[in-house]
């Protein structure tokens, strides 16, 4: 970013304005660039000026693609870099993988991480039967009465101790399968 912003790029970053990341990354530039969620732009940005767009390491694929592509379609020159995070696109593809082979997911991660919520909605998308916790308070029995095939992950950042003892609370309490990725 900073090699862009030198080289007089006008800076945008697909990400939320929110995020610490994006705060920090805000400051080293005195404001001079946009962040944007959407397909929607800002009217400050400049479609004939040089361009170079960038993603919040933990935004998703999707929402990025998406937005590119409508950046591409009104932008003269435009250079893109697909700056997410490699772990957190390696995990969802790990994700995706074991969702195939279960019917209920109990995901865990810290509800404040933008990385696991991001990956949690992936989650969620693909099967509705999806649960989102931080410990093993949060469960609710209910949730796998016509369960078959119970599943743990989260995302890269959740520990592996605390997933086995979301396992280990199911299993005392379930008379199921309870696998964890």
């Amino acid at each position: 970013v900073k090699k862009a912003f030198e080289d007089g790029y006008q800076i945008i970053v697909v990400g939320k304005k929110e995020h610490p990341e994006i705060i920090g990354l805000k400051g080293q530039f005195d404001g001079k660039m946009e962040v944007i969620l959407s397909p929607d732009l800002p009217e400050s940005l400049d479609i004939n000026r040089k361009t170079a767009v960038f993603a919040q390491t933990t935004i998703s694929e999707e929402i990025f693609d998406c937005v590119v592509e409508n950046l591409k379609r009104k932008f003269k020159n435009l250079k893109v870099h697909k700056t997410i995070c490699s772990a957190v696109l390696r995990r969802k593809k790990e994700i995706e993988e074991f969702l195939k082979k279960i019917d209920t997911l109990i995901f865990v991660g810290g509800k404040n991480s933008s990385n696991t919520n991001a990956l949690f909605e992936v989650c969620k998308k693909i099967l509705p039967n999806s649960f989102f916790i931080e410990d093993e308070k949060e469960i609710n029995i209910e949730w796998f009465k016509r369960s078959e095939n119970i599943g743990i992950s989260g995302s890269a950042s959740t520990p592996k101790w605390l997933m086995e003892k979301v396992r280990t609370f199911l299993n005392d309490r379930l008379y199921k399968k309870v696998e964890s990725k």
